[in-house]
């Protein structure tokens, strides 16, 4: 039976039972399986960890069916489980109300979304310079709906969704209810994911509401954390800016990308944001993005104290109107100022 590898310290997700496993946590893979093709999975040292079957060509690699090293998911242990659920439900026939169940639950292959940077579109345009890397995330913390059309991804959960799922169980005494959403919203955020050909996309939905959640909102950033080592690169899209960092939405990153025009008052709001920054999150690179450059004879006039510019980005007529026709940033052309603008910083700051 082929094997499937998975790197050091990317094991978590399935020692904890979760049923996917996506490319980027991957080291190697002993053989060629196929699709649809049962593979052993092993931890990086070599301890078998269940199986799963192969799917070369999605960005979930392997979908758990079992999660020990002796069972082999072959004909007797499907007999096994099925009779094992049938088991478990016949106490719903017993009050003679049904003689319905459903036996078998599987995950839902949900589709990801991913909220929208609508103002400065650098989350889409980094995947669209990356040229859609496998095992790429775009996270967006802020209104959705912007970033969702310019990568051309259709929303259909947030995680917000999820949370105030649990909010309302709290608050209407279901508290049974809840302890089971907790300990389900580790597997319900993969249903609000949206897979697309080289990312994922996941959308944190509206702002909070009134009153304080804060247990909730730990444990789904616990979640999030999850997902995030599940994947080579995370684009997180903080578009409240220091708001964002206040609610320690990140607690770290290894780039830190501050995006602004070419006023004052914006260089002001980056430098603000950059002071926060240093006090709730810890980074390993920062750079600023001038966007929307008008007159570029002034760039030596745009000072953000402590942050190299790694861009200036000029106004780009064909992303206008790519906008306005609700086009994604993946249908640029390859001279795009826009998209050259952004390559340009990545190189800077080292993420290309």
């Amino acid at each position: 039976m082929h094997k499937v590898i998975l790197n050091a310290k990317r094991d978590y997700a399935t020692l904890h039972r979760h049923p996917w496993i996506f490319s980027g946590a991957i080291r190697s893979v002993e053989g060629t399986p196929g699709v649809g093709e049962t593979v052993a999975v092993c931890s990086a040292k070599g301890d078998g960890l269940g199986y799963g079957s192969y799917s070369p060509h999605s960005q979930i690699r392997v979908r758990m069916l079992s999660f020990r090293a002796d069972a082999v998911p072959d004909a007797a242990f499907i007999d096994g489980l099925v009779a094992d659920a049938v088991r478990r439900r016949a106490a719903f026939w017993s009050d003679g109300r049904t003689n319905v169940t459903a036996v078998v639950d599987t995950p839902a292959a949900g589709h990801m979304a991913h909220q929208g940077l609508h103002k400065h579109r650098l989350p889409e345009l980094r995947a669209r310079a990356r040229e859609l890397d496998d095992g790429e995330a775009v996270v967006d913390v802020g209104d959705y709906a912007g970033e969702a059309v310019a990568l051309g991804v259709d929303v259909k959960l947030t995680l917000d969704d999820i949370r105030m799922s649990i909010v309302d169980s709290v608050e209407n005494g279901e508290t049974r209810e809840a302890l089971e959403l907790l300990s389900e919203a580790r597997f319900k955020i993969f249903d609000a994911l949206v897979e697309m050909p080289g990312f994922a996309f996941l959308g944190i939905g509206r702002p909070e509401s009134s009153g304080c959640y804060c247990k909730v909102n730990s444990y789904l950033k616990e979640v999030i954390g999850i997902l995030a080592n599940s994947f080579d690169y995370v684009v997180i899209d903080g578009e409240a800016g220091i708001e964002q960092i206040q609610r320690r939405v990140m607690d770290k990153v290894t780039h830190l990308l501050l995006v602004t025009d070419q006023s004052k008052k914006g260089c002001q709001v980056i430098s603000t944001i950059k002071g926060v920054a240093d006090d709730l999150i810890v980074y390993d690179k920062i750079g600023a993005i001038i966007n929307r450059m008008t007159n570029p004879e002034l760039a030596e006039l745009i000072k953000v104290p402590g942050v190299d510019i790694v861009a200036y980005i000029p106004a780009d007529n064909t992303f206008a109107a790519n906008d306005i026709k609700g086009k994604s940033v993946l249908e640029l052309p390859e001279d795009s100022l826009m998209l050259n603008g952004v390559k340009e910083a990545l190189q800077k700051i080292e993420i290309l």
